[in-house]
């Protein structure tokens, strides 16, 4: 009985010791109707919805996806492309490449601030040292698709496309990309 009772007072003082160091939760607006979503708007993918291949609740980010349910609501603020969830945001990035293709990424860093962004437009990516303006992009069904908890079931992962032509071959930026099921596409952001 006197373990249970010791048990009892070492997690009452663990409790009060955390919750009194704990760090501040960010202040959250309040919840906002969803917006609507970005949808794809191209041959076998039209309609699908830019999402997560890892579930918003999971720690970190996750590869750019047009699936039947994706993210709805968006954060144009600073040049970037966000997810308005709080606290857990999640940024839209483009990835570096040597090649024409740009892998898209989520992520809880803004680090791509040339998005060219608002309701009623296509996506477009604003020219950079790399690569020019352009609002053309392509999804490909993965080779093997994410199976973590909450993952969607339908996936095309997307890529920013900066030369125009579909790849014919697979490289390290598509390593895994089922390139014969690659389609060009433009993404919109709903009104």
């Amino acid at each position: 009985m006197k373990s249970a009772a010791y048990s009892l007072a070492l997690i009452s003082s663990l409790a009060v010791t955390v919750a009194s160091s704990a760090v501040p939760r960010q202040a959250c607006p309040d919840i906002i109707v969803p917006t609507p979503a970005i949808t794809a708007d191209g041959t076998g993918v039209s309609g699908l919805e830019l999402g997560n291949s890892t579930p918003v609740s999971a720690i970190g980010g996750g590869t750019a996806i047009l699936t039947t349910s994706g993210y709805a609501g968006w954060n144009f603020g600073a040049g970037g492309l966000g997810t308005p969830w709080c606290p857990t945001s999640r940024w839209l990035n483009i990835g570096s490449s040597t090649h024409p293709w740009k892998p898209l990424t989520w992520s809880s860093t803004l680090s791509t601030t040339t998005w060219e962004a608002g309701y009623g437009v296509y996506l477009t990516a604003a020219a950079t040292s790399a690569y020019p303006e352009t609002s053309n992009f392509f999804a490909c069904k993965p080779i093997k698709p994410s199976t973590s908890i909450g993952a969607p079931k339908v996936q095309w992962l997307v890529f920013l496309n900066t030369g125009g032509t579909l790849p014919t071959v697979t490289d390290d930026t598509l390593a895994n990309a089922n390139i014969t099921t690659c389609v060009a596409t433009k993404l919109f952001i709903g009104s």
